[in-house]
């Protein structure tokens, strides 16, 4: 089983309080659910940052994870210390060689933050198995806050892009991955004035079936595609 219960006490000092928040916390699950739900053995992490996923899977699955800070991996290393199977290394994902090949990848919360999301799915792509599975977050531009305020700000001022349900799946179908399922992760309320007090404590008690039904409101997307042969 996923890791649920002691989480938030680990390296506590090493994690931002972004990095804690429920949002981020379903993300892990979720990333987490799907690799149990195909099985999966072998997990690619590119842009893996402090190996918060790695910690969370069950200790059967051996992972690879790359990001560019330094820092991150150092802190990753440390997390994961006491499992054999999992590596880390600082490198840039876009000069990464490596002529292995992987049952599935994980790109969460990466493609926003560099030059070109095209090219990295590519490189990603060339690393995946036949009919293996890859594993993308990214933030929703039309989430929410967003649609109800009129105002479509990005979620951080470093991210050079944000996307819609449509544009991240018009990308995977570009490489020929097929789009397998699509949810939403996370859902911000905006702020009083512009939803009255009883219309958020409804959605508050009924976020689930809003993002089931209505992924699109979603504060993240998380979509699973297949590269099939």
């Amino acid at each position: 089983m996923i890791r649920t219960k002691t989480t938030h006490n680990f390296l506590n000092n090493d994690l931002t309080t972004w990095e804690k928040s429920s949002t981020h916390f379903a993300r892990y699950r979720a990333i987490g659910n799907l690799i149990m739900k195909y099985d999966i053995c072998e997990l690619l992490d590119l842009g893996c940052g402090k190996g918060i996923v790695e910690y969370l899977l069950p200790d059967h699955v051996s992972c690879l994870g790359y990001d560019f800070n330094t820092k991150y991996i150092n802190i990753a290393k440390r997390l994961n210390e006491k499992k054999k199977n999992r590596k880390f290394k600082a490198c840039n994902i876009n000069l990464l060689q490596t002529h292995r090949k992987f049952e599935a990848i994980l790109i969460s919360e990466v493609l926003e933050e560099i030059e070109s999301d095209l090219k990295m799915l590519k490189k990603s792509v060339s690393l995946l198995k036949d009919n293996g599975i890859l594993i993308l977050t990214v933030p929703n531009i039309q989430r929410l806050t967003n649609l109800l305020t009129g105002k479509f700000r990005y979620m951080d001022d470093f991210h050079l892009r944000e996307y819609t349900i449509s544009d991240a799946k018009s990308l995977l179908q570009k490489l020929g991955l097929k789009v397998v399922k699509v949810r939403g992760i996370g859902l911000q309320l905006p702020k009083e004035k512009y939803l009255p007090l009883f219309v958020r404590s409804m959605l508050r008690l009924s976020v689930d079936i809003i993002l089931l039904t209505f992924p699109f409101l979603a504060d993240h997307i998380l979509i699973e595609a297949r590269k099939t042969v």
